[in-house]
């Protein structure tokens, strides 16, 4: 019960005046009339204090959204400015700047399993955003529907990235705009991923420092990086590390070449490298990553630059990257080092022109659950005042863990401004919904019995608006809408059928791309060439099997120290004088 005490103390009062007033007129008076106006006069009060001065507030009071609670999200005239959400009494819904007196529109999750619609809401939006673009598109279908829209009605530049053998795409090199020491590190950890490996990862960070070497000289020499890469493992890893350390006097390159190694390569014990299984399972870790961005698909895409991160927010563009999904396995993590040096690219130039107007991006994330998007979490907490727009879509709520962690799924459901859950098949995700609905107060009845006497009481109770059981049975085609300033919206799923551009779309064919990758047979070894390899190899050690040793002597115990090195900072910041 919350009491107002001015106003309840006024109310009685008043009421005691008018009671006064009736025992004054009963005792000296007797005035019919004073009775009767006394008597008004206090059902007056009573009336006009109800509920003013003291009133129930339930603890829960979840509901479902009324038309009038969200009529700023109603849209008629769409201007291209807006992410479509779905329909909601008969209306089109969406975000845009200014609603609920938001500056940004805010970040995007929707969640749904395989064939539930997510797609379609995707088209709708690449067919309206009139901003600049990136989307995820791992079956090609949305390159092949908007792509010709977006550059033919649109005006836009349009890009596609496709690393699979034998497909047309444009070219760019994600090292080309890593100019740091930092940046190069954080690349070459994105195609390593040394978290991915769990408890075995002390063996992809030790590989982290071989291959920012050999990444880092690439850069010094004006190589191409990733065929660079290619020919320097190719060498082995004696005759590699040997060429790199004396390939330039950058201190950079020579420090991380001795962290890896342990000590410059001229004073490492080369006839003890066949039992330094960390050392083995370190080098064996870098090239079993890396030999599946050697394809000639991979090295195509990368091997030239059609244009820098920084003209998607400089002009009106869109950049499709089409993953295949029958190549994902082998692109994956060429896929990760390109959004990692597009996304960091563009925030850094965003940072470093902070007077300057560009334009607003909407990054699509596809298929966010299956694929590693690199620093997600940290993508959606920090870019939303950078004019940049997530749209994360995910198959269930379990993904985000197994990929970004628990810590990770909880900053990407924080700082997704606006979910939309589609009808789950697991219950973790049908629980997160009940989770997120809130509780209502129902009327509960109980009625107890004793041996001579029963008694009946009435109360309230507090109940889930979404309950999990009716979570999973929610009917096709029906979405759940919770946006931060609004109640919980009971709504019907975003088609792209409904908007015009849906049938122009169809008028327009994508458009050409200028370079096609072929298979090759030929031996080529450019990467190096001019380079003074290292004179004496010697004789290597046999290849060591890519499989892990486990229960190793001595393996476990370098490992930890390793880590232990690691995590004191110790390897952060290493003596990179020369030697």
């Amino acid at each position: 019960m919350i009491v107002r005490y001015p106003l309840f103390m006024l109310k009685m009062l008043l009421i005691y005046a008018s009671v006064a007033l009736i025992f004054y007129n009963l005792l000296f008076v007797g005035n019919t009339a004073v009775y009767f106006g006394a008597a008004a006069f206090a059902l007056a009060v009573l009336l006009f204090f109800n509920g003013k001065d003291a009133f129930y507030k339930p603890p829960y009071n979840a509901h479902w959204a009324t038309e009038q609670e969200i009529k700023e999200l109603f849209v008629e005239n769409r201007k291209g400015n807006e992410i479509l959400l779905g329909f909601a009494y008969n209306k089109m819904i969406a975000l845009r700047p200014g609603v609920a007196g938001r500056k940004e529109v805010g970040h995007l999750l929707v969640v749904g399993p395989s064939r539930s619609g997510k797609g379609l809401n995707i088209f709708a939006n690449l067919l309206n955003w009139k901003g600049s673009m990136i989307v995820v598109d791992i079956k090609g279908e949305f390159y092949q529907t908007t792509a010709g829209y977006r550059k033919e009605v649109m005006g836009q530049d349009v890009y596609v990235l496709n690393p699979s053998t034998g497909t047309y795409t444009n070219q760019y090199d994600p090292f080309m705009d890593r100019e740091t020491d930092e940046q190069l590190l954080a690349s070459c950890t994105a195609l390593l991923n040394p978290q991915a490996d769990g408890s075995n990862s002390a063996f992809a960070m030790r590989a982290t420092f071989a291959l920012f070497a050999i990444v880092k000289t690439a850069k010094l020499l004006n190589k191409p990086v990733l065929p660079f890469v290619r020919d320097s493992l190719n060498l082995g890893i004696k005759e590699c590390m040997t060429t790199i350390y004396s390939a330039t006097k950058n201190k950079s390159v020579r420090g991380f070449v001795r962290l890896f190694l342990g000590e410059a390569p001229h004073k490492y014990n080369w006839e003890s490298y066949g039992s330094d299984k960390f050392l083995n399972n370190a080098w064996m870790n870098l090239i079993t990553k890396m030999v599946y961005l050697f394809g000639n698909g991979i090295l195509t895409m990368t091997g030239g630059q059609d244009f820098r991160a920084a003209d998607l927010v400089e002009k009106k563009s869109s950049l499709y990257l089409v993953f295949r999904e029958s190549d994902l396995k082998y692109t994956v993590n060429s896929f990760s080092v390109v959004i990692l040096s597009i996304v960091e690219s563009i925030i850094r130039n965003y940072d470093l022109h902070p007077e300057k107007k560009f334009e607003p991006i909407l990054l699509v994330f596809d298929e966010a659950g299956r694929i590693t998007v690199p620093e997600l979490p940290q993508l959606t907490a920090t870019v939303a005042g950078r004019g940049m727009i997530t749209a994360i879509y995910i198959q269930s709520m379990s993904q985000l863990e197994t990929l970004y962690g628990a810590a990770g799924m909880e900053t990407v459901q924080s700082n997704t401004h606006t979910k939309i859950f589609f009808t789950p098949k697991d219950e973790g995700t049908a629980k997160y919904m009940s989770a997120v609905s809130g509780k209502f107060m129902v009327e509960d009845s109980r009625q107890s019995e004793g041996n001579d006497s029963s008694s009946d009481s009435l109360g309230l109770t507090a109940k889930e608006l979404i309950t999990v059981e009716s979570a999973r049975t929610l009917p096709g085609g029906r979405v759940i809408v919770q946006s931060n300033e609004f109640p919980l919206i009971a709504g019907y799923r975003m088609e792209p059928f409904v908007l015009p551009e849906w049938e122009k779309a169809k008028k327009y064919p994508p458009p050409a791309v200028g370079t096609q990758s072929q298979a090759t047979d030929e031996d080529e070894d450019e990467g190096l060439e001019g380079l003074p390899l290292a004179p004496t190899m010697g004789t290597e050690a046999p290849p060591v099997s890519p499989v892990v040793h486990k229960d190793t002597e001595g393996l476990q115990d370098e490992i930890s120290s390793f880590m232990k090195r690691a995590a004191g900072g110790v390897l952060s910041a290493p003596d990179f004088d020369d030697e």
